[in-house]
Parts: C-alpha cells; sequence; structure tokens
C-alpha cells in the first residue's frame, strides 16, 4: 500500500472519516494496520480512529491485530492512555481486550 501524500496512508483516512467500509475493504485487502509515514511519527489508524472516537473503526484495526501499544513518538501517548483522556468506554473496553 502507498502512502497518500506522503503523510496520510488509505487507511488512516478512512479511520479519520469514520468510514468503515473502506477501512474493512482495505484491511481484508492486506492494508497494514501498524502503518505510519516514512519517518514513523503519524499516528496510525487506531489513534485517529481514537481521536475521532469512531468505535467502529476502533474495532477493526483491534480484530486485525493491531498493536495497541504503538506510539507515533517516544512521548506520545498510547492509545489506551489517549482513549481513556478522552474518557470513551466502549473504546477503551476494546483496547483492554486487545493487550
Amino acid at each position: 500500500m502507498t502512502d497518500v501524500n506522503h503523510e496520510y496512508n488509505a487507511l488512516i483516512i478512512a479511520s479519520v472519516q469514520g468510514n468503515v467500509a473502506v477501512a474493512k475493504l482495505l484491511l481484508e485487502a492486506g492494508a497494514d494496520v501498524n502503518a505510519q509515514n516514512g519517518t514513523n511519527v503519524t499516528p496510525t489508524s487506531l489513534t485517529y480512529a481514537i481521536a475521532k472516537q469512531h468505535e467502529v473503526v476502533v474495532k477493526l484495526p483491534v480484530d486485525h491485530r493491531v498493536d495497541v501499544n504503538l506510539r507515533s513518538t517516544s512521548d506520545a501517548d498510547s492509545p489506551l492512555a489517549m482513549a481513556i483522556t478522552i474518557g470513551n468506554e466502549a473504546i477503551i473496553r476494546l483496547l483492554l481486550g486487545r493487550r
């Protein structure tokens, strides 16, 4: 899978938009659920889905064995810490189930 504008790949864009159908299609086609940009500083699709509180989209990478501890930078919050900060209990439960 190639990056879109070298910053966001298609799975990240689908996650930001909450587009479940496209995210599911991409994952079923083998999209890298842990993909970041070439500098490894872009948050993953999981991080964006958490930030936008798209619970259904969060479940997709979790079901595809996403690394729930992957941080975009060494000082960034983990996806679980991010979900706790936001306070979305459903997302927190999904992430805890994957740990």
